[in-house]
């Protein structure tokens, strides 16, 4: 059960930074929820939020207090630069069939995502607007604030400025990393113990972060390489 509290102060954040703007302290890490209403499901995970006020976030846990999203990280290369996200593990399948249409852009790729799981890619998107908003080339200070705040699962995402953002980008989370270089047309499974990649095959549609009775399949081109 996920449970939201505008009193608690020790607080663990479960990946809904795409419904508002992140605000860290030392104490917490508050989120501003701006569209969900009592009762609603959080996309991408199939919970749901009660209504409160002063909104804080607690980790979505199991009855042994062990949490239950089951989540990867993706680190994604592309000819512009590299990108880094955590989403759900079913998501492995989608940007999989997304590479089967040779995307050369972290954008495309997500775009060509976008019809297997809209809110998904739109958490990416909103994530990647909050880092971009707060965040340069030469001024990564936002960024290291998170990172002293978050572990590596709950990091929001992020692109690649420096080396020590690169080492995050290549730190496993939940059931591990899939690197996908679009340059190279090349998928590798540094580690995924969630299910392995196939060059071909069939997934299930979402809606709201909820499976829907239609099916996507794809095919990868002799061109992309799976490793290992």
């Amino acid at each position: 059960m996920l449970s939201i509290s505008g009193e608690r102060d020790r607080l663990t954040m479960l990946r809904l930074f795409h419904t508002g703007r992140p605000y860290l302290n030392r104490r917490s890490l508050c989120l501003r929820l701006a569209c969900f209403k009592g009762n609603s499901r959080v996309p991408g995970t199939g919970a749901r939020l009660s209504r409160a006020s002063g909104y804080r976030i607690v980790e979505q846990t199991s009855g042994s207090g062990e949490p239950v999203l089951s989540v990867i990280r993706f680190t994604v290369v592309d000819k512009e630069g590299t990108t880094s996200f955590v989403g759900p593990s079913h998501t492995i399948k989608m940007l999989v069939a997304a590479c089967s249409r040779n995307p050369a852009t972290t954008s495309e790729l997500l775009e060509y995502t976008r019809q297997f799981d809209e809110a998904f890619v739109e958490d990416v998107r909103s994530g990647l607007s909050v880092f971009d908003e707060h965040n340069t080339r030469d001024d990564t200070e936002a960024f290291y604030g998170w990172a002293d705040e978050l572990s590596n699962r709950n990091l929001p995402p992020f692109r690649i400025f420096d080396e020590t953002m690169r080492q995050e980008s290549l730190k496993p989370a939940g059931n591990g990393l899939v690197l996908l270089n679009l340059k190279e047309q090349r998928i590798v499974q540094v580690q995924n113990s969630y299910e392995e990649v196939q060059r071909q095959d069939r997934g299930r549609i979402r809606r709201q972060g909820e499976p829907v009775p239609i099916l996507y399949r794809y095919k990868l081109p002799e061109s992309w390489k799976i490793v290992p």
